[in-house]
C-alpha cells in the first residue's frame, strides 16, 4: 500500500511531532491528512488490539481518534494541523 502524497506544489511548512518523530504538513490540512500523507495508516487500536484508521473522514465514525497535545480521543479528521502539535497514534 502506498502513502498519500501532498498535491504537487504544496508547501509543507508546518512540522508536527507524531509518536516523537517530526512530520511535515501543509497549512490547512487536517491531522488525519498529514498522518496519511506521512504513511501512517494505524491511528488507534480497538479493545482487541486491532489496528484502526480513518474511514469516513468527516467526523462521524470516530475511527480516527488520536491523542493531540495530551488530550485523548480527538478526531484527527476534523482538526487542522498547527505548528509543533504533538500527536500520539496507533
Amino acid at each position: 500500500m502506498t502513502a498519500f502524497r501532498a498535491a504537487q506544489g504544496t508547501e509543507l511548512r508546518l512540522q508536527l511531532i507524531v509518536n516523537n518523530q517530526p512530520v511535515a504538513a501543509a497549512e490547512g490540512a487536517t491531522v488525519a491528512a498529514a498522518l496519511l500523507a506521512s504513511g501512517r495508516w494505524t491511528f488507534r487500536r480497538d479493545y482487541a488490539g486491532a489496528a484502526r484508521g480513518p474511514f469516513c473522514l468527516m467526523g462521524v465514525c470516530q475511527e480516527c481518534l488520536v491523542e493531540i497535545n495530551g488530550v485523548p480521543k480527538r478526531r484527527a479528521c476534523l482538526l487542522p494541523v498547527a505548528q509543533g502539535m504533538k500527536v500520539n497514534c496507533g
